[in-house]
C-alpha cells in the first residue's frame, strides 16, 4: 500500500486536534502543570 499526500494530511490534521487537545488541557489547569514541568514556568525566565 502507497503512502500518499492524503494520508499525510490526515496524519497531521490527528497530530493536531491532538496537540490542540493537550494544550487545552495543560491550559486549563496551569499552576499543576507548572508544578509538574517548571520550564514552563514564564516568571522564571531570565534574560541577561
Amino acid at each position: 500500500m502507497k503512502y500518499n499526500w492524503k494520508d499525510l494530511s490526515v496524519d497531521v490534521t490527528i497530530f493536531a486536534v491532538v496537540l490542540g487537545t493537550i494544550a487545552l488541557i495543560a491550559g486549563s489547569f496551569p499552576a499543576a502543570f507548572n508544578k509538574f514541568l517548571p520550564f514552563l514556568n514564564k516568571n522564571e525566565i531570565f534574560i541577561s
